[in-house]
């Protein structure tokens, strides 16, 4: 039946009279029904409150049972003939809408979404989550492992976790997708990788530094491999004179090539990677034997396309040798400006430290011929003098970063020179230390006119308080480029570790102009709200040990925008250092008052006077 039918029969008013008869008259219809019927034999129906489990066939105790199937004889061949005749309001199936219980059935996303989908999702994980995911269950694994989500191989954040054969499974599954490979600092992989070379042939970027790899294994991955950029192999024994010659062979397109502490490779075979690689713009060859050899330097000399080279700690570099590499063997002479004919050197940056066989005449052949010169690196030579420097700097309008570290021949002179030269606007890096010549009277001026400066080391020079005052004043009236940001931000990184003239009356004006949230200059016109002051540069200060966790949590403070809290400390951190100076100071008065009386009572005893007796050693 429909269900406005049922809820008629159910809902009909009860009359009091033949309420019995009634009753049962419609629980004969309702059972007559077939689908009804299917419903006692299940047990989920069959309960006591229900309705359609009453069955009248058997055990009926509303009469006997001939009684019974009397009636309900009688009842089906009505319904039969109503059917008969379409007269009746019974339809010949009810449609039962059973609500089936809620279940929480697990579904597994893997199995649902297409695998590319996945796999981006899992490419939002990090090396180290895929791989502990990839325990989960096998399509889990097959899918954290495939190659896609491995074309960048790098191992800086868990080398020293995995084990060699999790590693070796990992780059032999990833095969031909990896593209850039970093497996720097993996001692663990020696024999292993020698199996699966064969598979990474598309790599684009290598790095072994440090690894424990065999010679045929190196090898046998730069020969499988023609479409490098960028190669480091630096510090690896396996490497030599044989491996630059597969380099030269293979590896045409390289850009990049770090070779650095090879001891078993000498200039040589430098020459041939310079010669074959015409593309070559970024070579590191530190601590290189023979690299004064004059076929390799005119060969660098010839390509003209390196714009950047490290040679620091090759002790056989002298001043023919940055001759050669900047002006030939045989260069030809302008009459009129005295100056080489060659084509200036594309450098950008030089890096010739601890080569103590230069001079100032290596920076005289540098002159006029680096115009693009950006970095330049001369720590540990000691026989620069200001004199070099003072005919090399105005040459160079781009110079960024100079290191001049335990260069003790450089003195204030060269820093007024500093000073004045084109490259002061553009000069970020500043590194000074243990030159112990330099004080204020050179760091002054550089600090006024370098504006762009970004990182300044001095210790073990004779700086004092004043140039931390001036350096203060200087980074405070820099107007910062992000105008929409109210809270400071470090715009000076200012190393003096062992000035023994820099007090802690210089470190607190450093605090204090940090934690000035007030600026003293005026906003731009065209910044819309004159009312918000200009976003601030701060100093983020390196000085003596005892007093640099002050200095380093009131940076925090001053960076978070808290200035009240900065204020405080810094108020208590000068109360503090002033009662020890005064506890200092009078420890030093009685110790000289001290020593006064002990002077004359020496006086009295040599006037023939008698020595009060002090009963005990004047000494204690």
């Amino acid at each position: 039946m429909s269900t406005e039918a049922a809820i008629m029969l159910h809902d009909a008013p009860v009359v009091k009279r033949r309420t019995r008869r009634r009753l049962l008259n419609r629980i004969g219809r309702a059972s007559s029904s077939p689908q009804l019927t299917d419903l006692n034999s299940d047990p989920q129906y069959a309960t006591r409150n229900s309705v359609s489990c009453i069955s009248l066939s058997t055990g009926s105790r509303h009469g006997n049972s001939e009684r019974h199937a009397a009636r309900v004889a009688e009842k089906d061949a009505v319904i039969k003939n109503a059917l008969a005749s379409n007269t009746s309001a019974v339809p010949k199936a009810v449609p039962l809408q059973l609500s089936q219980p809620h279940r929480n059935t697990p579904r597994n996303f893997l199995e649902i979404l297409p695998g590319e989908i996945c796999l981006q999702v899992l490419s939002y994980l990090e090396p180290k989550e895929l791989i502990r995911c990839s325990m989960v269950n096998k399509t889990m694994g097959r899918l954290c492992f495939d190659g896609q989500l491995w074309s960048v191989l790098d191992t800086g954040t868990f080398y020293k976790r995995i084990p060699a054969h999790q590693l070796t499974k990992l780059i032999g599954l990833s095969g031909s997708f990896i593209r850039y490979l970093n497996l720097r600092g993996c001692v663990q992989l020696q024999n292993e990788f020698h199996a699966i070379t064969s598979t990474c042939n598309n790599l684009l970027s290598a790095s072994l530094e440090g690894c424990s790899l065999s010679r045929p294994t190196v090898h046998r991955l730069i020969t499988n491999n023609h479409s490098l950029i960028q190669l480091n192999i630096s510090g690896l024994e396996a490497v030599s004179n044989l491996t630059c010659k597969h380099i030269a062979e293979s590896c045409k397109l390289l850009t990049s090539l770090d070779i650095s502490f090879c001891a078993n490779m000498d200039a040589r075979g430098i020459r041939k990677i310079v010669e074959s690689c015409t593309v070559l713009r970024d070579l590191r060859a530190a601590e290189c034997h023979g690299i004064n050899d004059e076929m390799t330097l005119e060969a660098i000399f010839r390509t003209n396309t390196l714009e950047k080279l490290a040679l620091g700690g090759c002790e056989s570099l002298t001043d023919e040798s940055v001759r050669i590499l900047v002006e030939g063997v045989e260069p030809d002479i302008d009459p009129l400006t005295d100056r080489t004919t060659a084509p200036a050197r594309r450098l950008k940056h030089l890096n010739v430290s601890k080569c103590r066989g230069l001079t100032d005449l290596a920076l005289r052949h540098l002159t006029h011929n680096v115009p693009n010169l950006e970095g330049l690196e001369l720590a540990n030579v000691a026989e620069i003098t200001d004199e070099g420097l003072t005919e090399f700097l105005p040459t160079v309008p781009k110079l960024s970063h100079l290191d001049l570290e335990e260069c003790s021949n450089v003195t204030n002179d060269a820093m007024l020179e500093l000073a004045k030269a084109p490259c002061a606007k553009s000069l970020r890096h500043l590194q000074l230390s243990f030159c112990e010549s330099i004080s204020d009277e050179g760091m002054i001026p550089v600090i006024k006119s370098c504006t762009a400066l970004r990182n300044v080391e001095l210790d073990n020079t004779r700086i004092t308080d004043a140039f931390l005052a001036e350096a203060a004043g200087a980074i405070r009236r820099r107007a910062s480029n992000n105008l929409k940001s109210r809270k400071p931000k470090v715009g000076l990184r200012l190393v003096c570790f062992d000035c023994v003239n820099v007090n802690w009356t210089g470190i607190h004006s450093v605090l204090t102009a940090n934690s000035t949230h007030t600026s003293e200059m005026k906003s731009s016109k065209s910044n819309v709200n004159n009312s918000m002051p200009v976003c601030r540069e701060v100093i983020h200060l390196k000085c003596y040990y005892g007093w640099q966790q002050t200095a380093d949590q009131h940076l925090k403070l001053v960076l978070r925008g808290d200035f009240a809290s900065s204020k405080w400390l810094e108020d208590r951190w000068a109360d503090h250092m002033t009662s020890n100076e005064d506890t200092t100071q009078s420890s030093r008065r009685r110790r000289r008052r001290a020593r006064e009386a002990a002077l004359l009572d020496l006086d009295d005893n040599h006037d023939g006077r008698r020595r009060r007796r002090t009963g005990g050693c004047s000494v204690m």
